[in-house]
């Protein structure tokens, strides 16, 4: 019997989501126009309450003086389901915490993964 790699796939999906320990809610941008005929954008809930995990990416040195204290950058990886509504350029709230996505996310079958800053949009 041949199986599909694909099929092989989805049955790791919920062993990879149980790993997931966060929830986050996703917003993104939709074009609207506005009664005086003007085209403009407004901020809207794609999806609340999604499992979601967050690793470190990378972590960045940003002190260019010497002897000065380490002032460090990270870029996180977001894990999320394959189904999540999460496009680059996303904005996202896990654990209270806002992020934007600086990327298309990597999509897989059993999950998609999409690099996320930290940022205080409002």
């Amino acid at each position: 019997m041949v199986m599909n790699i694909n099929n092989m796939l989805l049955k790791a999906k919920n062993p990879i989501l149980w790993t997931f320990d966060s929830k986050c809610d996703a917003f993104a941008f939709e074009e609207y126009t506005k009664p005086n005929g003007a085209n403009a954008k407004r901020k809207i809930v794609s999806a609340k309450d999604v499992p979601c995990r967050l690793s470190v990416m990378q972590l960045t040195n940003t002190t260019m003086e010497q002897n000065a204290a380490n002032r460090l950058h990270m870029t996180h990886k977001l894990f999320a389901p394959a189904d999540a509504p999460i496009t680059g350029g996303s904005r996202l709230i896990v654990n209270g915490v806002k992020y934007v996505t600086t990327e298309e996310p990597m999509k897989y079958v059993t999950h998609i993964e999409v690099g996320v800053n930290r940022d205080e949009w409002l």
